[in-house]
């Protein structure tokens, strides 16, 4: 993250997904912001698990191994959808927010992808008539 900042590259930190009763708390996303701030991240985001039939089984075994109080939870809450209820996702929404503040994170949005024009506005990289495009390398 440091080099990538340091050579001017917007790089951010995914702190997804946000498990239930595991990682969906203040605590939580603070020392995952915390950190991110602390290695010159541009972005921090977070997201709520979702699971989809192929994956629930594995998953909810590793719940019942390691988190068995968190069985009936996890019951519930997948029972009937692979995602996310509304509340439960902006509710996590505010807590991200919130951590992003108070670390001075900014939020993850496609201006990320953009590169900079001299007045700091997202600009995309345009190419004359028949000019092709080079890879830039990261790192010598």
């Amino acid at each position: 993250m440091k080099r990538l900042r340091e050579a001017g590259i917007v790089a951010g930190v995914f702190g997804s997904p946000l498990l239930p009763g595991i990682t969906d708390n203040e605590e939580a996303l603070d020392g995952m912001a915390r950190r991110a701030a602390a290695v010159g991240a541009s972005f921090f985001a977070a997201h709520p698990l979702f699971l989809k039939p192929c994956s629930r089984p594995t998953y909810l075994s590793f719940v019942r191994e390691h988190f068995p109080a968190l069985q009936a939870d996890y019951a519930k809450r997948f029972a009937n959808a692979d995602f996310a209820g509304r509340e439960y996702r902006e509710r996590l929404a505010k807590m991200v927010e919130r951590a992003c503040r108070r670390y001075g994170l900014g939020k993850r949005s496609s201006d990320a992808l953009l590169t900079r024009n001299e007045e700091g506005a997202g600009k995309r990289p345009t190419l004359g008539v028949g000019a092709t495009a080079r890879q830039q390398r990261l790192f010598a």
